[in-house]
């Protein structure tokens, strides 16, 4: 068998690993073709077990690319903000066009979720409180979180974007601005109260 062969018989097994790692199918998809990529330039043919390799190779990118995730994440807003802008003299173009980006994905988010699966998933994934700390901060059960956070993650997995319905700018501002704020200075207090009443509007 062929490199070039061995490559695409393998293809299907390698990627069903990456998959249980990263549980996307794109980010599976692109770790595989990467590994493939890098073994075909690597001589190949020098490997005595084909198949142990590559999948020890799929396996520890797939660990890696999470791990660079999470990290990325713990980062902070103001830590990649800092990190994206060049210098102090283009600071507030690039500044507006960061927050224009991060508003934007932000209505995305707000339309996909409801306000309790919203509250969660921020509190949960983006500020890594505790179940809980978010019973508590939500005045929710925190079987009841768990059950919002999976709805969420769900919800946000679907390619689909839901039925336009109106939306309210001024709220969507005030939601947008709450979180900035929270993420800037580490203060949850202002979010979560937005976030309550957001969930009291709905009722």
């Amino acid at each position: 068998m062929s490199p070039d062969q061995a490559a695409e018989y393998y293809r299907p097994l390698l990627f069903e690993v990456a998959l249980r790692i990263l549980d996307d199918i794109k980010d599976a998809e692109d770790i595989v073709q990467d590994t493939l990529i890098k073994w075909l330039r690597n001589k190949p043919a020098q490997i005595d077990n084909t198949k142990a390799y590559l999948i020890r190779s799929v396996t520890n990118a797939s660990i890696n690319f999470k791990e660079l995730l999470r990290n990325k994440l713990e980062v902070g807003i103001p830590n990649l903000l800092h990190d994206i802008l060049p210098d102090k003299s283009s600071i507030s173009h690039f500044r507006l066009e960061i927050e224009q980006e991060l508003f934007e994905a932000y209505k995305t988010f707000r339309s996909k979720l409801s306000p309790a699966e919203r509250g969660v998933f921020m509190l949960r994934e983006l500020f890594h409180l505790e179940y809980e700390e978010i019973s508590v901060a939500l005045e929710k059960h925190a079987d009841n979180c768990r059950q919002l956070l999976s709805r969420a993650r769900k919800a946000l997995k679907n390619t689909e974007m839901p039925k336009s319905k109106s939306l309210d700018w001024t709220e969507i501002q005030a939601g947008f601005h709450s979180f900035i704020e929270a993420s800037q200075s580490g203060k949850l207090e202002g979010l979560i109260s937005y976030l309550k009443k957001e969930m009291e509007w709905q009722q």
